[in-house]
């Protein structure tokens, strides 16, 4: 049988099919109709912006008291943070504001006090107030090495670490003019950008820089040595961290007793202990993407 007989009929029957599908308004008897044409190519969904949440009453209060404090439109300021921040040794608890005033482009801090909704502009005399308030409770020791300390016996040990008091030998200034009276191209850079590791050559800038590390090590651990001496004196063994003015030493309570009352001692802390976060309160309240939607996102900003 002919080949072309039997694919002639399969053919028209394809082709009226095809017809069918293609054409707009063809029918096959009364009841069949075409329908939508469904795309195989999703509509891309476009999500609309999240809302800014309306700020609280204290935030509210912040802004109205700078707006009226420094002459400027309320609208004029962005809020860039809000938290709510504890001093718990002043029995304080704020309501802290950041605010940015963009079109001079200045920042403000105001707190509203919780308790009588009064505004603090002068937020570094509350820092110091409770600064010193610690230093009155707790001393040279951090609170959750006074607390350790409150529940063990005199000759139970504990590791701590101890911050070295007093300023560093040399300053920067004079580290980075140490460095470019050695490297000439160290004196360009430092013209140049401020710092005398940042030349053309990056091998010598690792050079140069792994000497100003080399320097602040010299530094520091001349002035930790009689610290070092009079620990290692008693038997302890005493861990160093570099360029880093502190020690690691595992001590008896008496022990630490008698170290905080060095003058060479600055501050001792409980070692050892797990990492807790410290933003829980400012991470989650920041208002950055409010004003990155402003179109302020810092650009150009060194």
């Amino acid at each position: 049988m002919n080949r072309k007989l039997i694919q002639q009929p399969t053919t028209l029957l394809f082709l009226l099919m095809l017809s069918v599908l293609v054409l707009p308004g063809i029918a096959i008897g009364s009841k069949v109709q075409l329908g939508a044409f469904d795309s195989p190519i999703a509509t891309p969904v476009i999500p609309s912006p999240t809302p800014v949440p309306p700020p609280p009453e204290e935030t509210r209060r912040a802004l109205q008291y700078i707006a009226g404090r420094k002459g400027v439109p309320v609208e004029q300021l962005v809020v860039v943070n809000q938290h709510r921040r504890e001093y718990k040794l002043l029995g304080r608890v704020f309501w802290a504001v950041t605010l940015l005033d963009t079109k001079d482009d200045r920042w403000y801090n105001v707190m509203v006090d919780l308790a009588d909704s009064s505004l603090v502009e002068d937020v570094e005399a509350v820092e110091q107030a409770e600064r010193e308030a610690h230093r009155a409770r707790y001393g040279k020791l951090e609170p959750a090495l006074f607390d350790r300390l409150e529940t063990m016996r005199d000759d139970e040990e504990v590791e701590i670490a101890a911050w070295v008091a007093g300023g560093p030998k040399r300053s920067e200034e004079e580290l980075y003019a140490a460095l470019a009276a050695k490297y000439p191209e160290a004196q360009t850079a430092l013209e140049r950008s401020g710092k005398p590791m940042d030349v053309d050559d990056r091998e010598l800038g690792r050079k140069i820089e792994a000497e100003y590390v080399r320097m602040l090590e010299v530094d520091v651990q001349e002035r930790i040595q009689p610290l070092m001496r009079y620990l290692q004196g008693q038997g302890y063994a005493v861990t160093t961290f570099g360029a880093l003015p502190s020690i690691a030493v595992t001590l008896p309570k008496a022990a630490i007793l008698e170290l905080v009352e060095r003058p060479d001692v600055g501050a001792v802390y409980l070692s050892g202990k797990e990492a807790q976060p410290e933003l829980d309160s400012a991470v989650p309240s920041d208002r950055a993407p409010a004003v990155w939607q402003r179109g302020f996102k810092g650009n150009g900003v060194p």
